[in-house]
């Protein structure tokens, strides 16, 4: 084989190849055409979410997740919806999924509120009006039972709720800058380490990033998909 066909031979496999790998980013027509359907849907619910939150939860529980790809992130942002209303429509939907609901169903912050309450199928035929009476409900039967609230739960609990403090502690001294601060001949004078200071400021924002990233993963990936736990529920200590 000569030179120049050699050259011609190494070409053609890298078109080849690039070509593959272009293949492979497409999405299938199929899954395309199932996903445009689901979007249409979605939104025709929620130009209409205080009567169609069940079926909303409904439709999000339909919608294939996998581990890290933030499909239901996605699904929310096209469908023009919070994420975090999405998610807690799903989550609604599946705690009560194979229930059947007679007369109008209760908002789903309600339906949240009693999901694991034994004897919430009696509940709803006079269900309570709003979240706050339907977690009473829930507290007054923990507690006839002596029934309590995992540790591990209170603690994550104020973790990340420590978490969210500092993040709206730092969007309100810091998310919006003003001018006074970025005078150039002050500037150079204040900050002694430029490169330092820059790199920090972004290694504290890519953790709370990071931490979002992490939470949202987690709540809308299927248990099955996702890593195994550190610890069991028999796991106690500290």
């Amino acid at each position: 084989m000569t030179d120049v066909q050699q050259v011609e031979s190494t070409k053609t496999k890298k078109q080849k190849t690039k070509k593959q790998k272009r293949a492979r980013k497409q999405p299938n027509q199929a899954e395309q055409a199932e996903w445009d359907k689901l979007v249409a849907k979605g939104k025709k619910l929620v130009a209409a979410l205080d009567s169609n939150e069940r079926n909303l939860g409904e439709l999000a529980d339909s919608v294939e997740t996998k581990y890290r790809k933030k499909s239901l992130a996605r699904f929310a942002e096209e469908i023009e919806v919070k994420f975090s209303t999405l998610n807690r429509c799903r989550s609604a939907y599946r705690a009560w999924k194979g229930i059947e609901i007679k007369g109008p169903s209760p908002k789903s912050g309600v339906l949240q509120a009693l999901a694991t309450h034994p004897a919430k199928e009696e509940i709803l035929k006079n269900p309570p009006k709003t979240v706050r009476e339907a977690r009473t409900l829930m507290k007054d039967y923990r507690k006839a039972h002596g029934l309590q609230e995992d540790w591990r739960v209170g603690e994550t609990r104020r973790w990340f709720g420590e978490a969210v403090k500092h993040a709206l502690e730092a969007h309100k001294k810091y998310g919006h800058l003003k001018q006074e601060h970025f005078d150039l001949n002050i500037l150079r004078q204040a900050v002694d380490e430029p490169d330092k200071l820059v790199a920090t400021l972004r290694l504290g924002g890519r953790a709370l990033n990071t931490l979002a990233d992490e939470v949202e993963c987690a709540l809308t990936t299927p248990a099955a998909l996702l890593p195994p736990p550190m610890f069991d529920d028999t796991d106690q200590t500290t």
